[in-house]
């Protein structure tokens, strides 16, 4: 059955494993009461996977490549900008 779920990204490590069903679709991020969120479309009838997405401040270093952005969301009243990426896996069915 498809429903929207609701992640909350609670640590402050900016890097986050999260289990959701495959092939979730990441609808929405922003934060809600100070604790940034995603949302997403999932099938909760897909086997589940984890997935890794990366937080990072405007002006922080980015350490890693293959991210994909999802979006970019202000927090404490528009002081400070986040920018959700998740780490791209790549598969090579060729080995």
């Amino acid at each position: 059955m498809k429903t929207i779920y609701k992640y909350p990204l609670e640590n402050t490590s900016g890097k986050y494993a999260i289990s959701m069903p495959s092939e979730a679709e990441i609808l929405y991020i922003n934060a809600q009461r100070n604790v940034p969120c995603i949302w997403a479309m999932v099938d909760t009838e897909k086997p589940i996977e984890t997935r890794q997405f990366r937080l990072y401040g405007t002006g922080h270093p980015v350490e890693e490549n293959d991210l994909f952005h999802h979006g970019s969301f202000f927090m404490q009243e528009g002081r400070f900008v986040f920018h959700l990426f998740e780490v791209q896996v790549w598969h090579d069915n060729n080995l």
